[in-house]
């Protein structure tokens, strides 16, 4: 079951950099700023990009199985209890991190605008690396 899934999450990664890489258009500069008019806007579009994001599922399912089968992991509720905790913490820190970095460098995102699919590409590139590696150490 374990390797089924490796096998799986690696169709799911090399897809991803394939349509990262080679088949997704070049985002748009755009110099016009967003007006918002309330911060509870903000809140609320934030919540519907999170429902929407699945990339973290897959991700998350590698995870516990990897560390499953290398027997770090069990499946019991405080095995699962204080993963969740560590993700929710982790989260919370990453993403106030990535508030206050990108308030520093808010003018300077030209850079990674310009090559954004070449770096989640590049990141689903390596994921997908790793798997078939843990895929063909298995099989030979």
């Amino acid at each position: 079951m374990v390797i089924l899934l490796r096998e799986i999450g690696f169709a799911i990664f090399l897809f991803l950099t394939i349509y990262f890489l080679v088949l997704a258009k070049k985002p748009k500069i755009k110099k016009e700023e967003i007006k918002m008019r309330s911060k509870t806007n903000r809140f609320f579009l934030g919540m519907l990009l999170s429902a929407l994001n699945f990339f973290p599922v897959p991700y998350y399912v590698f995870v516990t199985i990897t560390l499953s089968s290398y027997r770090l992991f069990l499946f019991e509720r405080t095995s699962i209890f204080l993963f969740l905790v560590g993700v929710l913490l982790g989260s919370f820190m990453l993403f106030y991190y990535y508030i206050a970095f990108f308030k520093k460098i808010e003018n300077k995102t030209d850079f990674f605008f310009k090559n954004m699919n070449k770096i989640i590409g590049s990141i689903t590139g390596v994921i997908a690396l790793v798997t078939l590696f843990n895929i063909i150490k298995y099989y030979y």
